[in-house]
């Protein structure tokens, strides 16, 4: 009723598979997973500016209206309840920040500043990744949008341990489901759910043809 997505989750999942179930020496505990209100605040809204989105291009111009106004009430809420002056996002997380940005959620005057702390937040992981399946595109796409290409290029090369490279250079032919799905020294991850073709972290995918290729959607019409 307050528009943030406090109750009634279900099996209230998350950005799967983040960096705080990483079993790795000295990695972090806690500190890449995106408070679940938070979380499913932002699908909330993201959800409703689809549905508004859609209703604008099929006519439906009530609909439109309806589902605008209430994604313009979400941002709102979400913005007053979660976000500082200072561009802090509760949960101070890689991913939070990434979704923040990606789904537009932040008034303009404050994404630079939670752009910053995006970056800042690699710091405790020695600079490593920390995002999960609905985050790590978006932690990309940010990079790049937001002026940290550089950033986004040193991720997608990286061969320690969290990244695409490790995978890769441990015989990797498809994507893991989990960043730490085989460890050197280690071995496998939970031999329960550990599966070694699964998209989600290949999302970066989308990353690589928009910013690498140049290939990305037309915003006026279908096509590229």
């Amino acid at each position: 009723p307050d528009l943030l997505w406090k109750n009634a989750r279900h099996n209230d999942y998350g950005d799967w598979l983040n960096a705080d179930t990483l079993k790795l020496e000295g990695w972090p505990a806690k500190g890449a997973e995106v408070p679940k209100d938070v979380f499913a605040t932002m699908f909330f809204f993201r959800s409703t500016q689809i549905v508004a989105q859609m209703a604008a291009v099929l006519g439906k111009t009530r609909d439109a209206a309806k589902y605008g106004t209430l994604a313009s009430g979400i941002r709102e809420a979400f913005n007053k309840a979660y976000v500082k002056p200072d561009g802090r996002i509760e949960g101070d997380t890689q991913a939070g920040y990434a979704i923040a940005l990606n789904f537009d959620l932040l008034p303009e005057a404050l994404q630079s500043k939670a752009a910053s702390c995006m970056v800042e937040r690699f710091k405790p992981y020695d600079g490593q990744i920390s995002t999960g399946f609905h985050s790590t595109v978006p932690l990309m796409l940010e990079l790049t949008r937001q002026g940290y290409n550089d950033e986004a290029y040193r991720l997608v090369l990286n061969r320690k341990m969290p990244s695409w490279g490790y995978a890769i250079d441990h015989g990797a032919t498809t994507i893991w489901e989990r960043w730490d799905g085989y460890v050197e020294g280690r071995g496998f991850q939970d031999p329960g759910m550990n599966s070694f073709a699964h998209y989600a972290i290949g999302s970066v995918a989308e990353w690589m043809m928009k910013t690498i290729v140049g290939i990305n959607p037309h915003p006026a019409a279908p096509g590229f």
